[in-house]
């Protein structure tokens, strides 16, 4: 069984979810960085993140990155909080926001 972004069909694994696949470090980069939403809702209730004009990754301004806050919040502006049923540690998200305050380099 696999687990993370990518840990299964109905993750990101496959463009089911939020409409972003995140099979490669490759791909997920291309996918994140200054890539606007393109998620709906699977269960279809609250906004879809397609509809909210937000980018996944905004180099350098994690507060502006949608994918920030969907790890961050518990209840993000538009789909659902990431990963679905856990949080990630302050450790992690620490990590994230700093890679992202520091241009979100693909390295």
């Amino acid at each position: 069984m696999t687990t993370g972004c990518n840990g299964g069909g109905t993750c990101h694994a496959s463009t089911v979810a939020g409409n972003l696949k995140m099979g490669t470090p490759a791909e997920t980069y291309t996918a994140l960085i200054d890539v606007k939403a393109m998620g709906t809702n699977l269960n279809g209730m609250g906004t879809h993140c397609k509809d909210t004009d937000q980018v996944r990754v905004v180099p350098g301004d994690p507060d502006k990155s949608l994918f920030f806050h969907k790890v961050e919040a518990d209840t993000p502006n538009c789909g659902l909080h990431m990963p679905p049923g856990s949080k990630l540690t302050p450790e992690q998200l620490t990590q994230i926001r700093t890679w992202i305050k520091n241009g979100a380099k693909n390295d």
